[in-house]
């Protein structure tokens, strides 16, 4: 039950990743077709993120998911004697997903830092955040804490949940412009509209910093 949901909420198929593999590994050793020419030989030297396709490296990703394992596995444990199997079933799919998003706003940190100094201490920084989010949330402190990335003064997970409801928003009204006028208007409609968006939601980082600090 908790390895699956785990896996459900917070992993990328693994028939992808064997695709990436490949593809690396074609391009150093200078076999350069269309899906990999920004790749090792083919393309120069690529960020990490380019690299990896902007997912986390298999290894990291494993230790990762062993950390969540062995944190959430406590936090189950404790909600299945004092809530019953049912609800602790309940809080942990909604953990996994919760937990699921956060790590994913923590990615372009992640590679930020590769590219700044080292994957070594870029892992360090990921599975420590991985364990600071899980702890909190079996702690049930959800929120930000100490050391998690911030993104224009706004906590990365913040951030990952504004997304999400802005995303919610404007779906329909994307899906509804494709319908009508297809999908080239839609995508030229929904590029628009979120840059005003997000540059809106940029002016909005100093007053939530101020209500924060409040």
């Amino acid at each position: 039950m908790l390895s699956a949901t785990l896996t459900a909420n917070a992993w990328y198929n693994i028939n992808q990743s064997q695709i990436d593999d490949n593809k690396r590994r074609d391009a150093d050793h200078g076999i350069c077709y269309d899906a990999n020419r920004h790749r090792g030989q083919c393309g120069g030297k690529a960020s990490a993120k380019d690299r990896f396709d902007g997912k986390i490296p298999d290894w990291t990703a494993g230790e990762a998911r062993k950390i969540l394992v062995d944190v959430l596995k406590a936090g189950y444990a404790s909600r299945q004697r004092s809530q019953g199997k049912g609800q602790a079933s309940q809080w942990l799919n909604t953990a996994a997903g919760d937990i699921g998003r956060q790590m994913a706003a923590l990615e372009p940190e992640y590679f930020r830092r590769w590219d700044a100094s080292d994957r070594n201490p870029a892992d360090q920084w990921y599975l420590g955040q991985v364990r600071q989010i899980a702890e909190r949330y079996v702690s049930g402190h959800q929120g930000p804490g100490q050391g998690e990335a911030m993104i224009g003064q706004v906590p990365a997970a913040t951030r990952q949940r504004a997304e999400d409801a802005t995303f919610a928003v404007l779906e329909p009204l994307i899906q509804r412009i494709e319908k009508s006028q297809g999908q080239a208007s839609a995508v030229s409609w929904a590029r628009e509209v979120g840059g005003a968006v997000g540059s809106g939601v940029k002016n909005l980082a100093p007053e939530y910093a101020q209500r924060a600090k409040a």
